[in-house]
């Protein structure tokens, strides 16, 4: 690819792949870029859809338009089994050399690449929702991925005009594996019964205690698909353990058809694409709390849902997915937080944060158990931006930080036996 003038192919022209074909065609530098899907409607549909932004877009039903891409994204449906299904079809249409990535958010791409003849081509680059206006990408490397198909997968992405965040191959990678804890705990927060899915909201988004997130976690998880949300925590699950077991009330939410957004009703009910007030049906649904149950603060149920995204995206870190830079960069060019999520613990202090994690995790289990890593640090004395160090190192003015702190990086970078 270094001449500038390769193919580039997608495979899918659902929503994710048309958006990442129309990225490709506006990046320039490709001689040709083909959008591949065997459904011939779904081809028309994307050709209509990108209007304009499809021209120098070659559409095709065959998947021999693709033999001659140098780099394929395949962007299907989010099941390994239709995932499964391209990698093998490829098998026999791509040159050996060519590199072939998924657009997976959360199915390891070792289990995938092991269905591929040549699987040191395969790599994870995961795009965001809608990809043509969201800067970052991840970067996976799975097991057998070559150095080489690393190099030219985050050269691909820089090409792209994408922020890349590299990670290890788990499942959820960086931002579903710190993201959805948190709509899991806001969620399990409204299962209760004893907290207004528009209050939480409202104070995670724009309470000035509350985290500032840029949309609060049940009108995202309505966005995104409660379905999506709760498969996407069993994939969490079967991997990473009983931490991210799906809150009950997704169940019932999912099987009487309340998916969010996309069927009207979800936490929240929909109209006309904007959310209309809670759904009456989730308080009907509640399991956590006796009828006649005190009411739970807004702000601490929202504190509850943050905190399990720090402590997850600390857990990243300490065994070793990602680095606390990328995680941040993530937060930031991913899921358009104004700040990094592990700078903005270092605000809340690293001593209050396992504190309130210790608590938690009596209360609600091992979803809030806090890592090592942050006992550690406590121990250390590295308390946060208020003492000058934590994750980050930090100007007495309080303002952004100066890097990470170095006694975290040696702790982390450093073998027990030296090497």
């Amino acid at each position: 690819m270094g001449d500038g003038t390769a193919s580039f192919g997608v495979v899918g022209a659902g929503i994710m792949g048309r958006g990442i074909a129309e990225v490709a065609v506006g990046s320039g530098g490709f001689d040709r870029v083909v959008l591949h899907d065997s459904d011939r409607a779904q081809l028309d549909a994307a050709a209509a859809a990108l209007g304009a932004a499809a021209q120098g877009l070659t559409v095709a039903a065959d998947p021999g338009a693709l033999a001659g891409c140098r780099f394929v994204v395949e962007a299907v449906t989010e099941r390994i089994e239709a995932k499964s299904a391209v990698f093998a079809l490829l098998g026999g249409v791509l040159a050996p050399d060519a590199v072939l990535v998924s657009n997976t958010s959360s199915i390891p791409i070792t289990r995938l690449a092991a269905g591929y003849p040549h699987p040191g081509q395969v790599a994870g680059l995961h795009f965001m929702n809608p990809a043509p206006r969201m800067r970052g990408v991840e970067v996976i490397r799975g097991l057998r991925t070559s150095a080489e198909t690393l190099r030219t997968t985050l050269a691909t992405a820089a090409r792209l005009g994408k922020e890349a965040v590299a990670c290890r191959d788990r499942s959820g990678f960086v931002v579903n594996r710190i993201l959805y804890p948190m709509l899991n705990a806001a969620a399990a927060a409204a299962g209760e019964g004893r907290v207004d899915p528009v209050a939480l909201d409202r104070a995670a988004s724009i309470h000035p205690a509350g985290p500032r997130l840029p949309m609060g976690p049940l009108m995202l998880a309505d966005l995104i698909g409660l379905d999506t949300v709760r498969g996407a925590m069993g994939i969490l699950r079967a991997e990473l353990g009983p931490g991210f077991e799906p809150a009950a009330i997704l169940d019932g939410l999912v099987g009487r058809g309340a998916l969010g957004a996309k069927s009207g009703a979800g936490f929240l009910l929909w109209s006309g694409g904007r959310p209309r007030g809670a759904n009456p049906l989730a308080a009907e649904l509640r399991s956590g709390a006796p009828a006649g149950a005190s009411p739970e603060d807004p702000a601490e149920a929202a504190r509850r849902a943050w905190l399990a995204m720090a402590n997850e995206a600390l857990r990243v870190v300490e065994e070793g997915t990602s680095s606390a830079a990328d995680v941040d960069r993530a937060c930031l060019h991913c899921l358009n937080h104004r700040v990094g999520i592990l700078a903005a613990l270092d605000g809340h202090g690293l001593a209050r944060a396992l504190a309130e994690l210790g608590g938690l995790e009596a209360r609600f289990g091992p979803a809030f158990q806090p890592p090592a890593l942050l006992r550690r640090l406590t121990e250390a004395g590295f308390g946060g931006r208020d003492g000058g160090a934590g994750i980050y190192l930090w100007d007495r003015d309080g303002g952004a930080p100066a890097g990470i702190n170095p006694s975290l990086e040696e702790y982390l970078g450093v073998a027990p036996d030296g090497g």
